[in-house]
């Protein structure tokens, strides 16, 4: 994942190296992990990251698209899901905006909370230990831009116990973006790219997704309109 390195920031290599150890029966499988943060940060991207990276299939679901349905239809969608991960394994389950149907136990209904008993229980029957090497390889990724929202029910150990911030990129981690996207677009030689990525300070990386066909033109606009001048051309 461009602008992400092993060893820089707090989930560059952790999560890898989770589940690398999961041959050792020794050691308890991650069963989930909670990225949080700003919209436009690169949640999902990261998420897909972390499969390409583990060799894992990748299975992603919007929570909200889970509850359009008859009652009923929304915990066997969960329990099918699940069943398709197992049966895939090793994969990762990514599920995006969860704090959209699991909310906290005051804010959300009775049909909400038949979801999320569904979900405990498909997480709880999830892990591996000594006694139970042969387990398909699972594991849960949500997404949430309002942490505070979670139910606690999930984030008790065993369940989603990692929690991981995931930030606007810097500059150097800009400035990488910038370089990755020219490398596939006509740009000249000798172009400072870190100087680039100043001028961007405080834009997420949705914008450079947006960028990603023209984005030296693109970003040249985006100055151009932040400053009222002429546009910067490269």
């Amino acid at each position: 994942m461009s602008g992400v390195r092993r060893g820089e920031g707090p989930y560059s290599g952790e999560f890898v190296f989770w589940w690398e150890r999961w041959d050792f029966g020794r050691w308890e499988r991650c069963k989930g992990v909670l990225l949080y943060g700003p919209p436009g940060t690169g949640k999902t991207m990261l998420a897909k990251a972390v499969a390409t990276e583990c060799k894992a299939n990748f299975l992603a679901v919007s929570v909200a698209g889970i509850v359009k349905g008859l009652i009923g239809e929304s915990e066997k969608q969960i329990a099918n899901l699940f069943a398709q991960a197992k049966a895939t394994s090793p994969c990762i389950i990514f599920l995006d905006e969860i704090e959209s149907v699991f909310a906290s136990r005051e804010s959300s209904g009775d049909f909400s909370q038949k979801i999320l008993a569904q979900l405990v229980q498909e997480m709880d029957a999830l892990g591996v230990s000594k006694e139970n090497e042969d387990a398909p390889q699972v594991v849960v990724l949500a997404a949430t831009n309002y942490p505070a929202l979670m139910d606690a029910t999930l984030l008790r150990p065993g369940r989603i116990d990692r929690l991981i911030a995931v930030r606007a990129p810097n500059l150097s981690q800009r400035a990488s973006i910038f370089r990755v996207y020219a490398s596939k677009t006509p740009c000249r030689d000798g172009i400072d790219w870190t100087e680039w990525a100043r001028r961007v300070k405080g834009l997420l990386v949705l914008v450079f997704q947006s960028c990603s066909v023209k984005p030296v033109g693109c970003v040249g606009a985006l100055w151009w309109g932040r400053n009222v001048s002429s546009a910067t051309r490269i």
